[in-house]
C-alpha cells in the first residue's frame, strides 16, 4: 500500500470490497505508517450487531493467543 494514502481512501477501497461480497460482512484493516504510527479503518457493512461483537472478539482472542 502507497504510504501516501489517506484514511479516508483506505476507507473507500475497504467498503468498495465489502460491497463487492453482496452479504452482511466486517472489516477492522489496520497499516503501519511511515512515521511509525498505526493506522485503523473499521466497516460494518448489514450485519447484525452480535454477530460482528463474536467477530472480533474471536478475532482479538485469536491474536492475544499468539502474543
Amino acid at each position: 500500500m502507497p504510504d501516501d494514502l489517506s484514511r479516508e481512501q483506505v476507507q473507500k477501497q475497504c467498503d468498495a470490497f465489502l460491497s463487492s461480497l453482496g452479504k452482511p460482512a466486517f472489516m477492522i484493516f489496520g497499516w503501519k505508517k511511515e512515521d511509525g504510527t498505526v493506522d485503523i479503518v473499521q466497516l460494518v457493512r448489514d450485519m447484525n450487531p452480535v454477530e460482528y461483537v463474536k467477530g472480533v472478539s474471536w478475532a482479538m482472542h485469536e491474536v492475544t493467543k499468539q502474543l
